[in-house]
């Protein structure tokens, strides 16, 4: 549903107040709930939630497409946890969106593959022209995160309009402590752009 069928939907509910009722079937523990302001009728409490679960899907797509720069298109993450006895240690992948095309004049420059200092495997020149990454993990001392062996490949469809599929190798581990129990598990997560092409 577009932003704009959204807040009209908005604009019929009108205005809304709590005001207190006897019991029935709306009423809620503390004893209040939501009611029309205008003409005294209830508002419908469906559609404001339905409002309200709109607004936090165009939040959340909102903020992810923000990770982007300007001119890029936002894919999805890669992640993975482990936990204090299991590491995760494993190629993850996802698709690019049906049509996608690469912009294969960009090659991104810079990369913090690991939070291990000295260990990082993976050069900005390793990663497919065209994809953008920013990986990230645990941020506590004793949890070390690396990504590396960035892959894009088409998949096996004999359609014309095949799509990408970028994966990379994912790693995590929580260190242990013979002193602590409570060290917690690990992450490692991987945030995917692209640039599309012109005619894109």
């Amino acid at each position: 549903m577009s932003v704009t069928a959204l807040f009209d939907l908005k604009a019929e509910t009108h205005f809304c107040q709590f005001q207190q009722v006897p019991s029935d079937g709306c009423r809620r523990n503390n004893g209040w709930r939501l009611s029309q302001f205008t003409g005294g009728r209830h508002c419908d409490e469906r559609q404001v939630g339905f409002l309200t679960f709109g607004f936090l899907v165009l939040s959340v797509l909102s903020s992810a497409q923000s990770n982007c720069p300007q001119g890029f298109v936002f894919v999805g993450s890669l992640s993975g946890t482990g936990s204090q006895t299991q590491e995760f240690n494993k190629k993850v992948e996802l698709k690019l969106p049906p049509g996608a095309t690469l912009d294969e004049s960009f090659q991104q420059s810079t990369v913090r593959a690991t939070n291990a200092k000295g260990k990082a495997n993976l050069r900005p020149q390793d990663i497919p022209k065209g994809i953008l990454i920013t990986p990230y993990g645990s941020s506590d001392s004793d949890k070390i995160w690396s990504v590396s062996e960035p892959t894009i490949k088409k998949e096996n469809n004999e359609a014309s309009s095949s799509r990408y599929i970028f994966g990379m190798h994912l790693f995590c581990m929580a260190k242990g402590h013979t002193f602590s129990q409570n060290t917690g598990g690990c992450e490692v997560s991987v945030e995917v752009c692209y640039k599309p092409t012109s005619e894109n």
